[in-house]
């Protein structure tokens, strides 16, 4: 395991080197993002300035040290992105935004990464049971818009991680939503 503050790149990627000891990674999944409330009216700088660190630069340099420490035999990259890059949800105005870069940049990633043998992809969730979206208290209320009429579990969620990045596929530059019929594509 490796704790290292995403949004800084050198501390990243020393943190990841010592980790490794010299072996290459096969995969990287980023799930690490921050999703506080905001609208046009409660959008500061600052605000925006910590969401897309840590949801589109946390995103880059994940990318960019994983891409350092990548096996020569390639791997698989997983980004997390959000079913608001596609159909936003209220007072989510900086949150939305960034998740869409972040889907942009899952295409970018496959196109530029394709001579390392790397497939990029991104799962993009909407109501998930966490402990950060029961704290909120949203998701009671969201999940009645929701057509399965429930969150996705943890489990799910990681099942699809877990086969997306678990070995180089054909698939790469997409973004799979699992939102329960929320929003289908």
């Amino acid at each position: 395991a490796v704790t290292a503050d995403i949004t800084q790149y050198a501390a990243l990627r020393e943190a990841v080197a010592t980790a490794l000891e010299g072996r290459h990674i096969h995969a990287m999944i980023n799930a690490a993002g921050i999703f506080p409330t905001s609208t046009l009216e409660s959008s500061t700088d600052a605000l925006y300035r910590l969401i897309f660190d840590v949801n589109v630069l946390g995103s880059v340099n994940m990318a960019k040290v994983a891409s350092e420490f990548i096996s020569p035999q390639g791997g698989a990259f997983l980004l997390f992105a959000s079913v608001d890059a596609f159909a936003v949800s209220p007072s989510q105005l900086l949150y939305s935004a960034s998740k869409a870069a972040v889907v942009s940049l899952v295409k970018s990633l496959a196109i530029e990464l394709v001579g390392q043998g790397i497939v990029v992809n991104a799962i993009a969730p909407g109501w998930v049971e966490t402990e950060g979206t029961l704290k909120s208290g949203r998701i009671h209320e969201g999940v009645k818009s929701v057509p399965l009429q429930r969150a996705a579990s943890v489990t799910e969620i990681a099942d699809w991680v877990w086969h997306l990045g678990a070995q180089p596929g054909y698939v790469t530059g997409e973004t799979l939503v699992i939102s329960g019929g929320s929003y289908m594509r």
